[in-house]
């Protein structure tokens, strides 16, 4: 069985992305320590950019040797044209350096536009350092070569990389596996970007056409935070522990990347293929005027940050923690832990895959049983929505454990939500190129990625820890941690817009007859916890709001009145019946791999 959950999970790799001392919020970043240069004050963003003036103070007050809550700032940035928006400014603005960490970057349209932004800077003299996961890069080795020698300036590293290939081998990668399972499996899923030492942004968004609105398929509904200040001094301390780190690789030493640096023949065909690749994609006139609209990126974006003295920066260490198994969870996974611990009243949380393994379970059923009353609000994809199937079929097994035991109002997020129109402003575009392509009638739809939650309306958190065993266990995660009331309320309405009626469907109780619900929960809690969940009944099923009726919860007397159910797995095309029919296969056969989930 263990050999099978191996083979399984190599097939699909995919990210989910002790004991608990609820006052032990961090106070500073639990990093080795690293040598990081303060950044030149003047050279801290370009005067021309609205943000000069909080880079320059910030530059100043960290060389000064300030205290570290001195003057921070922080906005949320939900919006993807917002997001793509301020990537480029920043990229065109700052002066020293520029440092990015990103599980996923692919050469499509959006991908090559910010990768040629990035060119353009190091041109302008700007130190690019780019770190990526090996599993998430574009399977190009020409391109990457090309990469690696375009500029002095420009260097790009590739994190844990298999076999020592940009290219992945399923039979070097079975090799790797059996010898070092856990090594395999151990990702680098942070994302960070730092421009001149003092401001980043962290969050759920990698490079790619989906995370800006811009897929004709699926389109991430994603968040990331903008921070200003002296946290980003930890943010440098953390990228420089990785980029120093003995499994992120230089791209040329890669073997397959060599192999096309060494043929020297072919340097004029590979310079015309990269030159062409990374030339400035059409169809971005728009956003690319809107970078250096001053005036613009003043009021969309200066004017909404919020001064946020206490905010920390978390990430994991490189490597994650020394365990050879599958688990042992990392100072990050330990400090989300601690701040989750530490709700009294209500907890408010986005995750793209929901899936509990012992200790989470446990960390729940403590908080719960110290505060019965606690309100806790926790949203998630349906399969409709869901980019991995395996990872909500772990999700959808646990669902009596969600909803009975552990008192969860769980909702799941709608492919095409009643706000799809304000979501994903290019929608009718996108459906035009689609109907023209003749892609399946459901595209294209929206898949909920962001991560972040809210403790008792203070405590905020914004980054790339998904509430699964792979962020806890296996990848390297990072996020921001701000405790602000406002910075809270903005956070929290944005995830409570999300499970909204007509956004989301809720999870509850089917309506049986209690005696039969009580004997189906004693059947699916012995599947829980066996290898094999075979009982076909569920407790619970998806609901929607009748129009005209009042949105009531679950444990409202008027709740079956106002809400029908929808069933197991609504919105469910034909052509994806495949999925429904996987999820419960999966659901009864595929639990061993769920530590890899």
């Amino acid at each position: 069985m263990e050999w099978a959950a191996r083979a399984l999970a190599l097939l699909l790799l995919l990210p989910a992305c002790a004991s608990v001392d609820r006052n032990r919020i961090p106070q500073q970043l639990p990093l080795s320590p690293v040598e990081v240069t303060a950044p030149p004050a003047d050279r801290t963003l370009s005067p021309k950019s609205p943000f000069h003036a909080l880079a320059l103070r910030a530059a100043t007050q960290r060389n000064r040797g300030d205290a570290a809550s001195a003057d921070n700032h922080a906005g949320i940035l939900q919006e993807a044209d917002e997001a793509l928006l301020i990537r480029l400014h920043l990229f065109r603005h700052s002066l020293q350096r520029i440092y990015i960490q990103t599980f996923i970057w692919r050469f499509d349209r959006c991908g090559r536009l910010l990768m040629h932004e990035l060119l353009e800077a190091a041109r302008r003299g700007v130190d690019v350092r780019i770190l990526v996961d090996q599993m998430g890069m574009e399977n190009d080795p020409a391109a990457l070569a090309w990469l690696s020698q375009a500029h002095p300036n420009f260097q790009i590293r590739v994190y844990n990389p298999i076999a020592n290939r940009l290219a992945q081998d399923h039979l070097s990668t079975l090799i790797e596996a059996g010898l070092e399972f856990r090594g395999v499996n151990q990702r680098l899923h942070n994302k960070l970007i730092l421009c001149d030492g003092v401001i980043g942004l962290t969050g759920g968004r990698n490079f790619e056409d989906s995370y800006f609105n811009r897929s004709l398929k699926m389109n991430f509904r994603d968040r990331d935070v903008l921070a200003v200040g002296h946290v980003a001094a930890d943010m440098d301390a953390s990228f420089a522990a990785y980029w120093d780190y003995k499994e992120s690789i230089p791209a040329a030493d890669l073997a397959d990347v060599a192999r096309w640096l060494a043929a020297g023949s072919g340097a004029a065909a590979l310079d015309d293929y990269g030159r062409s690749l990374f030339s400035r994609p059409p169809g971005f006139a728009n956003v690319i005027a809107q970078a250096d609209d001053r005036a613009l990126i003043e009021r969309t974006f200066v004017q909404s940050l919020l001064s946020v003295p206490e905010t920390w920066f978390i990430a994991d260490q490189p490597g994650k923690n020394n365990s050879r198994h599958l688990w042992g969870s990392g100072s990050k996974s330990r400090i989300v832990a601690d701040a989750l611990d530490s709700a009294r009243r209500s907890l408010v949380f986005e995750s793209p895959y929901l899936v509990l393994e012992k200790q989470e379970k446990r960390l729940f059923r403590d908080l719960r049983k110290r505060n019965p009353g606690l309100d806790i609000v926790l949203t998630t994809n349906s399969l409709a929505s869901t980019d991995n199937t395996l990872a909500y079929s772990a999700s959808y097994r646990q669902r009596r454990l969600f909803v009975e035991e552990l008192g969860f109002r769980l909702h799941e997020f709608r492919p095409r939500p009643a706000d799809l129109h304000a979501m994903l402003d290019r929608f009718p575009a996108l459906e035009a190129e689609a109907r023209s392509l003749r892609l399946p009638e459901r595209y294209p739809y929206l898949c909920l990625h962001g991560k972040s939650f809210v403790v008792d309306e203070g405590l905020s958190y914004i980054g790339s820890f998904n509430l699964d065993p792979r962020s806890v266990n296996l990848n390297t995660e990072a996020g921001l941690l701000v405790r602000d009331s406002r910075f809270a309320a903005q956070l929290q309405h944005q995830i409570l817009h999300n499970v909204r009626p007509g956004n989301s469907w809720i999870v509850a109780q089917r309506e049986i007859p209690l005696e039969i619900r009580q004997l189906n929960a004693f059947f699916e809690s012995l599947s829980e916890i066996s290898p094999l969940s075979l009982w076909p009944v569920r407790n619970t099923s998806n609901f929607e709001l009748i129009p005209g009726r009042e949105a009531v919860p679950p444990s409202h007397p008027d709740f079956y009145t106002n809400h029908r159910d929808v069933g197991l797995f609504p919105e469910i095309e034909a052509e994806d019946t495949l999925k429904a029919v996987l999820t419960s296969l999966l659901k009864a056969f595929a639990k061993p791999v769920n530590p890899l989930l």
